[in-house]
């Protein structure tokens, strides 16, 4: 489906690593899917992740689970996860 609005703020800047901007603490989870999640009670599980995260030889190493797109319908690859951990740093 698909839904149109109009809203006050320019939705292009949302920053969903960006804990000081209210607009992106609001909406970011709406618009954003992260590798994990927490539950209050049960702890950090997965999400767009396979797995909670493995350690190998010093590195993490995070496994996607299979056929994951953008909204556009590009696939969502482990390239397109690096790039948005590096742009968050």
């Amino acid at each position: 489906g698909r839904v149109d609005a109009t809203l006050p703020i320019d939705l292009d800047r949302i920053d969903p690593v960006d804990p000081y901007d209210l607009t992106s603490a609001l909406l970011g989870p709406n618009l954003f899917s992260t590798l994990y999640d927490h539950h209050p009670t049960l702890g950090p599980y997965p999400t767009l992740a396979r797995a909670l995260p493995t350690l190998e030889g010093g590195r993490t190493l995070v496994e996607l689970r299979p056929g994951l797109r953008f909204a556009s319908g590009a696939p969502l690859d482990a390239r397109s996860v690096a790039l948005s951990l590096e742009r968050a740093r």
